[in-house]
């Protein structure tokens, strides 16, 4: 998950071309919604590769890493989502209890994320007719604050996405022994 991302930034300059298969993996099984999050997150690497290219040579290459971890990142962050994520580090602190005070913040904040999301929308169109923006917002925050709990649930991840993170790890792997 953390790994592929990581790597774009230590392999060789020549494989960075590696990194596009995560992007061709998301938009196959994502589609379109794949495509505008993949947009969303790749728009600064992107802008910042076409200005490299016209502007300063010596920035393309880390802008080619840039742009290659957001592939990969953005790949991960579209099958795994806030609850994978939270279940991949809840299974780091249970097999490494050290982690457990490091980690624990990240951890609930990523367990609170889809139900505050989806309690935000529900307060937020519930409280249409309120007076002002501002009184609006306060009613939400306080709904959400009071309301919202961690959400813990098992995320089912496909084959691909399986067999994705095992080559992540291997390009990490061989990035940091200096052979890819």
């Amino acid at each position: 998950m953390a790994g592929t991302p990581a790597s774009a930034f230590i392999c060789l300059p020549g494989n960075l071309f590696l990194f596009t298969v995560f992007p061709v993996a998301g938009v196959i099984t994502g589609g379109a919604a794949y495509l505008k999050r993949l947009a969303a997150l790749c728009t600064p690497p992107a802008a910042s590769l076409v200005w490299a290219l016209f502007a300063s040579p010596e920035a393309v290459t880390p802008s080619l890493r840039w742009l290659a971890a957001a592939f990969s990142g953005s790949y991960f962050a579209w099958v795994l989502g806030s609850g994978g994520t939270a279940m991949v580090i809840d299974g780091i602190v249970r097999r490494a209890p050290a982690l457990r005070r490091t980690l624990e913040p990240l951890l609930v904040t990523l367990q609170l994320a889809g139900p505050s999301a989806a309690l935000t929308r529900l307060a937020w169109s519930e409280t249409r007719n309120e007076g002002s923006l501002a009184r609006r917002m306060a009613i939400v925050a306080e709904r959400v604050l009071r309301e919202a709990r961690p959400e813990v649930r098992q995320v089912s991840v496909s084959m691909t996405g399986t067999v994705l993170a095992g080559l992540g790890w291997v390009m990490l792997s061989l990035s940091t022994a200096g052979i890819l």
